[in-house]
Parts: C-alpha cells; structure tokens; sequence
C-alpha cells in the first residue's frame, strides 16, 4: 500500500522535477528549444528581439551553474582517480591516459593537413582573402574615421570647453582597459586549474600519505607513532570528502541543466540567429561545409580506432550516447556535458571510479574537435592569403601548436578563435583574419563540441579495454556467464 505522504503534491512536483534528468525528457526538451532558437529569429525577426533578450537571464545562469559546478566535478574527479592509481602502483595507467589523449589531438591535426591541402585547390580562395582583407581595412577604417570625426569636432568648435571634451573622451577611450591576451583568457580558464590543481594534489597527497605509513610504522615512540596515524587519517577525511563532493556535484549539475538548458538554448543561438540572420550560413558555405566535413573525417579516425584498440562495437557507443551528443549540439558547452558522459560511458561497461577521473582528463587535454578545427583554418587560410602551400616545417609546428592551444582552449569561451589569433602569424596570416570566423564561430562550435565530447566517451571506452576495466559483453551483445557477471562486479566494486 503506498504512503499517502507519497501522494502530496510537493512530493510529486519533485518527482517531476527530477524527472527531467531523464534522457528521454532530456532529448525531447532540448530537440524543441533547438527548433525554437532557429524558427523564433527567422520567421518572426521583430518579436523574437524582445523574447530572446528576457532569454539572455537563464542563458546567463546556465553559463554561470556550469562554471561553478564543472571544475568541482573535474577536480575531485580526478583527484581521486588519480590517487587511486598512485596508492595501488599503478602510475602508467595515468600517464598512459595522456599520451593516448595526446597522440589522438596530434592525429586529428595531421588528418587536417590533406583535407585542407585538396579543399584549398577546390575553394574560392579570392573569396577567403577579401574576408582576410576587409576585417584589416575595417579596423583601419574605423580608427581614421574616429580621427577625422575628434579633429571635426574640435575645428567646428564654439568655446575651448568644447573643443577639448573630444579630446578627454578619446583620452578616457586609450584608458579603458584593453582585451584580455591570450596568456590572460588562459588563466582564466577554471576548468584547467581544476585540473592542474587536482594532478598536483593527487601526487603530493600520494606522497605525504606514504611518508606518513613510513612513519606510523617506524615511529621510535608511541606518540610520534599516533602522530603519524592522524595526519595520515586527515589525509584520508579529505580523499573521502572528495568522494562525497563529486555525485553530489553531479546530481546537482544534472538537474540544473536539465532545467535551464532548453532556455539557455533559444537565448543563445536565437540571439546569434538574430543578429546575423540564416543567410550567413550561405555565404560562408564552402568554410562550414569543410570544417564540418574535417570533424566528421575526425569521427569516423575514432570509430576506426575504437574498434581496432576496445574491440567493441563503436555503433553501439554512438547510439548509447547521442543524448550527451544532443546536448553538447545544441549547448556547444563540454562542460555541461560532463557529467552526462560520465553516466554513458558506465552503462557501457566501464567501472564508475575508472570513467570519473578518464572523462575528466578527457575533457580537458582530449580536444579532437578543437585540434582539427585550428589545423583545417590555419591551412585554407595560408593558402587563400599567402597563395603557398606549408612547408614540412611549418606544419610541424603546427602539429604542436594545435595540440597545445587545443589544451589551453577547454574551458574558454570561443578558445579556438583566441588562440587562432596566435597561430595565424606564424602561417603567415594576419592575426585579425580571425574576425571573418566570428559571424560563423557559434555554429562551428558547436560541432567541435561534438567532436570534443566524442572523442572523450570513446576515449575513456578505448582506455578502459587497455587496461582491462571494460565489460565488453554490453557493448558486443555477447552473451554473460555468471562467473564473468560476478568478475565484473567484484572489479567495478575494487
């Protein structure tokens, strides 16, 4: 007989609430937000204006949840993850993680160089340059008509107060504080100190805790010996209270975006739609078409490599994820996909405490999408403006630039185009052509964010079968013994 305490209506608007975080609600939220943020702004351009600016609150909000929420999950993610694998010796398995995370951004450069080597032959490369060209004339435009209009102003001038006041305001303009360099975007990114943070904890928690066993266990004294007992227990308080902090981070992160994303959606990429209408999309076809075809090339690379290294069925992967996809779609935020993909990446197979510290790593130094984007870009460029194809050298360079920057970019908003602006120079591009990307940025973002979320899910599946922590029967459809169910148990549960 059911409680009549279950039946009160605050208990059933909560069950409501949280069943939100269902994938199926999940998905069909978000699949009509995105449908609204594209129609809204198209079909009803005068009203959709004042819609989408009271849209800009939960948009805000969403950002600010995800900013507060996602380096908390990273961190104590990782921290323990990491830790775990110092305690039980097994050091390789982390920094196997990176260099596998590692050679998988510097192959997704390296697939960039001959799709941008054949695309450049078959592009409008007049096309590209005048882009180039007209955001450098516009900035030069712009700062000689400020000029002309101050010196108009002080030669029509009726009274000295009124011929120095352009002057005051063009000083107060030199005076405001310029855009942030890239080094500042960078430290800014609290995503990577999350993670930078936790790797250093974890090693020097690792470190301090086997001094302190040395020393419980070799202590000339009793009391230097309890001594010893309790900073090693304090150690253990603190891991044990960053295993408490992830999944109520988690649940916390879950609810709020399933909450706030569909709005977030329409505030987002309504207002981009708005402002730059569909015709944009059109007129920078050739560069959509071929960066969206660079990502796809990218994401058949990682089905190809799953399927050699996991041995497993990546179809099933893709198919046991495309919420997390759909939501890294429409929100172009890997950070709100976090803990989505943690959730996917276990039902597939994978111990809870192995996919935690994996998809935490992942989403930080695993950056597909953002690598091979920077490399197609800084390719088609080059050749659009300088009219020469890239040396060896160069696109060595390249290779580690890309992956580099692709780090530095997780966690910053439009980090591509930030670090575009230093690679560009070096190919021989001004730095200002990344403006040209900008009308287009929010929707190449969002595939790249795909492709970022893709490569961490597959990522952390390949990982976890290297080092034998993957079911692989709920993946194949292969049948389970009971001796295998109790083996894969007895693991998830160590």
């Amino acid at each position: 007989m059911a409680s009549p305490i279950a039946s009160t209506a605050p208990q059933s608007g909560i069950a409501r609430l949280f069943s939100l975080m269902s994938p199926k609600h999940l998905m069909y939220h978000i699949s009509i937000a995105f449908v609204v943020a594209i129609v809204l702004p198209w079909q009803f351009r005068e009203t959709a204006k004042p819609i989408l600016d009271v849209m800009q609150a939960p948009k805000d909000l969403f950002a600010l949840v995800v900013k507060v929420l996602a380096p908390v999950i990273a961190f104590s993610a990782l921290f323990t993850g990491i830790l775990r694998s110092l305690r039980t010796g097994s050091k390789k398995s982390f920094f196997g993680s990176v260099a596998f995370y590692l050679a998988m951004c510097s192959a997704a450069v390296l697939i960039a160089f001959p799709i941008g080597y054949v695309a450049s032959e078959h592009l409008d490369n007049s096309a590209i340059k005048q882009l180039i060209q007209g955001n450098i004339d516009s900035g030069k435009t712009n700062g000689l008509e400020k000029a002309s209009a101050i010196v108009q102003q002080i030669a029509t001038a009726q009274s000295p107060t009124e011929a120095t006041t352009p002057l005051f305001a063009q000083l107060a303009e030199t005076l405001k504080p310029k855009p942030e360099s890239t080094f500042d975007k960078l430290t800014h990114s609290t995503i990577l100190w999350a993670v930078f943070l936790a790797v250093m904890f974890a090693f020097v928690t690792d470190a301090k805790m086997r001094e302190y066993e040395r020393a419980a266990s070799n202590a000339s004294t009793p009391s230097k010996q309890d001594a010893a007992k309790k900073l090693l227990k304090a150690g253990e308080t603190f891991v044990d209270f960053c295993e408490w902090l992830k999944p109520v981070a988690i649940q916390t992160l879950f609810l709020l975006v399933a909450v706030l994303s569909p709005w977030a959606i329409i505030g987002s990429l309504g207002s981009v739609i708005e402002k730059y209408g569909l015709q944009v999309l059109s007129a920078y076809k050739d560069i959509i078409l071929l960066v969206f075809g660079a990502l796809l090339c990218q994401a058949i690379f990682l089905f190809v490599v799953t399927r050699i290294l996991a041995k497993v069925n990546p179809f099933r992967i893709f198919a046991m994820s495309k919420r997390t996809l759909l939501l890294a779609l429409s929100t172009s935020s890997s950070k709100a996909c976090l803990p989505y993909a943690m959730e996917d990446v276990e039902k597939m197979g994978v111990g809870r405490r192995f996919v935690d510290y994996q998809i935490a790593l992942g989403s930080s130094i695993n950056m597909d999408g953002t690598a091979i984007y920077m490399g197609v870009i800084a390719f088609i460029f080059s050749y659009a403006w300088t009219g020469q194809h890239l040396d060896i050298v160069t696109m060595a360079q390249l290779v580690f630039s890309c992956t580099v920057f692709a780090i530095g970019a997780a966690g910053i908003p439009s980090g591509s185009l930030i670090f575009l602006s230093t690679i560009f120079p070096a190919v021989g591009v001004p730095a200002s052509a990344i403006f040209a990307l900008q009308p287009i940025d929010a929707f190449l973002d969002r595939g790249r964010t795909v492709l970022n979320i893709w490569g961490d899910i597959t990522g952390a599946v390949t990982r976890a079968a290297m080092e034998n922590e993957l079911d692989k029967s709920v993946l194949n459809g292969t049948p389970v013994t009971e001796e295998v169910k109790a083996a894969a148990v007895d693991k998830r549960v160590a």
